[in-house]
């Protein structure tokens, strides 16, 4: 299952979908659920958007280090 159908509001919106096909309000209940449906759309667009900005963001950085350790003679190594 999406994490986008895993949260509280998620479950409060299905049961009342659930709550309203009991009691008969059928068009209510395929609103609510076109409703949920539409938000896990959009849910899981924003996160892929998001996620291909990260790659292309991580391609743009390349992360550097220096060693700022001793060597054995007491001297200090330079970057490579």
């Amino acid at each position: 299952m999406p994490i986008e159908f895993k949260s509280l509001p998620v479950a409060l919106l299905g049961a009342a979908a659930g709550l309203s096909l009991l009691t008969g309000g059928v068009v209510d209940a395929l609103l609510i659920a076109g409703v949920v449906v539409a938000n896990a759309f959009i849910g899981y667009q924003t996160e892929s958007e998001a996620e291909r900005t990260i790659r292309s963001l991580q391609t743009l950085v390349r992360p550097t280090a220096w060693w700022c350790g001793t060597a054995s003679a007491g001297k200090s190594r330079p970057p490579k």
